[in-house]
């Protein structure tokens, strides 16, 4: 089986050599990285990524990976990296009761709750989902929950955006489904009344308690820092951009430098995770001339920065997506090992 990351016969050479200064193979001689890494010993700070059968995490000098305790399942986490949003799904390793299921867990890997209906026939019927800082309300641009299709029904479908909270278990649909005008980016303001979501290249805010939807700037991938003070995306030239959510004022953001994916926060909103095209010094820097696109950690306080991951052409399209910050790495392992009491059906 195929390990998702790789090193060139160059690369590994000089991994051995203890790597080329600035690379990600000679991170730890960086002052970021050796602070992350303090932080990962502290607090378990990490960048967290799960996808199918594996789970990668970084925590300042490297990836490390191991296989998902759940198998083949998908994961997003609120943006404080308490709670986490799993959805189930079977694997030739691990067979589950309820497949398509998605459950909602503390780090310590205990069932909060688990959403009505569920998602069976394929990756392609949750395109995101965002989860609110206090796990209890979850927002996803995906297949209608009550629709009737088939497992066995193969090709696209047509998704919507909808919403869904603990209290009523019921699935508000915000638009209709549709084929057209991806939702790329959904995320949650710190207390859980709205969310930030793009659609055909504008950034709206949803308002629960209105049920209104505001178009607020022209862009893409958008995601609210943590503290509330930013929601930051990127423009229609992949700049990255933040907006005041109260006053709308927009400002450049992480020097207006081009960017291929949402911006991931850091719990305390000191830290940012973007991927940005690969430059020329790059592709030397890295020994690969394959590489298209580099996630890079940025400090926001200096604009230091450490590389998190190489991208090549094949992988483009995932663009560092799958990152996602946590605290308390080592409890949230052990917990997610820990088998959730789902329920099948609606």
């Amino acid at each position: 089986m195929d390990v998702p990351y790789r090193l060139t016969r160059m690369q590994f050479l000089f991994s051995l050599l203890g790597g080329l200064p600035g690379t990600a193979l000679c991170q730890p001689s960086s002052g970021l990285a050796r602070e992350l890494q303090q932080r990962f010993a502290n607090e378990g700070l990490a960048l967290v990524r799960i996808r199918d059968n594996w789970m990668g995490f970084f925590i300042g000098g490297g990836n490390t990976i191991t296989r998902n305790p759940k198998g083949n399942s998908v994961a997003w986490f609120s943006a404080n990296g308490d709670f986490v949003a799993w959805w189930i799904l079977n694997s030739p390793v691990i067979i589950h009761s309820c497949p398509g299921s998605i459950a909602v867990a503390g780090r310590d890997g205990r069932l909060l709750w688990q959403l009505p209906g569920g998602f069976r026939g394929g990756g392609e019927l949750i395109q995101t989902l965002g989860l609110s800082q206090d796990g209890r309300r979850v927002a996803l641009y995906a297949e209608n929950v009550s629709g009737q299709r088939a497992a066995h029904v193969i090709g696209p479908v047509d998704l919507s955006l909808q919403w869904v909270d603990i209290t009523t278990m019921k699935m508000v649909q915000i638009s209709e489904p549709s084929r057209a005008d991806d939702v790329g980016s959904i995320s949650w303001a710190p207390n859980g009344n709205s969310f930030v979501f793009d659609r055909a290249g504008k950034i709206f805010i949803y308002d629960l308690a209105s049920h209104r939807t505001l178009a607020v700037a022209d862009g893409r991938d958008p995601t609210w820092s943590p503290d509330g003070k930013q929601i930051a995306f990127r423009t229609e030239e992949g700049r990255a951009v933040a907006i005041n959510p109260t006053t709308l004022e927009k400002k450049a953001f992480l020097g207006n430098r081009k960017i291929l994916s949402a911006v991931q926060w850091s719990p305390d909103s000191r830290y940012v995770l973007a991927t940005e095209p690969a430059s020329t010094v790059d592709k030397v820097t890295h020994l690969d001339p394959s590489v298209s696109a580099i996630t890079r950690v940025y400090k926001l306080s200096d604009m230091s920065s450490v590389t998190v991951d190489t991208i090549n052409i094949d992988s483009l399209d995932d663009r560092g997506r799958w990152w996602f910050w946590i605290l308390d790495y080592p409890g949230f392992l052990r917990g997610a090992g820990t088998a959730l009491p789902l329920r099948c059906g609606p």
